[in-house]
């Protein structure tokens, strides 16, 4: 079973700006005041505050059409989604840091990291309740290769028949 995670989908309201009722006083870039407070709340033996900077985030059209990191603003157009209408990070923030990274601190993000968290056992319970050890999805539903051919993967690659997960192509 494989599952991606987007942990701000699962908390967007921990995301909010003071205006918005949040603690934050940007919106959620990229190596920024939330990213950046999120990595202080998690692992602040990593963080140098010292030699964070800030940048201003631009690009080419008005605000309102292209959405920033996490879609979290529901803007038309996702902030990976386009081409053009923006610089590339690379060129325009070569310092790797989309935003005001000199705001963070670990308070801002610790109620988000709670409800994350939360959320992340809730997922797993759930997960664990509907396919505990030894149960898995129905094989029909999963996949059109032949039951023969998805049983001989699910005994894995050292077991007299079986076959590695990497004979498959991707997804099914």
């Amino acid at each position: 079973m494989e599952n991606n995670l987007n942990w701000y989908h699962a908390i967007p309201e921990h995301f909010k700006t003071k205006e918005e009722g949040g603690t934050y006083e940007t919106h959620f870039i990229h190596s920024d005041e939330v990213e950046t407070s999120w990595c202080l709340a998690l692992f602040p033996e990593l963080m140098d505050m010292e030699a964070a900077v800030d940048t201003k985030p631009r690009g080419y059209l008005p605000e309102g059409h292209v959405d920033k990191a996490g879609n979290l603003l529901q803007r038309p157009i996702a902030w990976y989604g386009h081409v053009g209408l923006g610089p590339i990070e690379v060129a325009a923030y070569p310092e790797g840091v989309v935003g005001k990274a000199t705001l963070a601190e670990a308070e801002k993000a610790r109620e988000g990291v709670e409800a994350l968290l939360d959320y992340m056992v809730r997922l797993h319970d759930d997960i664990r309740a509907a396919f505990p050890p030894g149960k898995l999805p129905p094989m029909e539903e999963m996949t059109q290769r032949s039951r023969e051919e998805i049983e001989a993967v699910i005994k894995g690659p050292l077991a007299e028949g079986g076959r590695s997960i990497y004979t498959l192509g991707y997804p099914t």
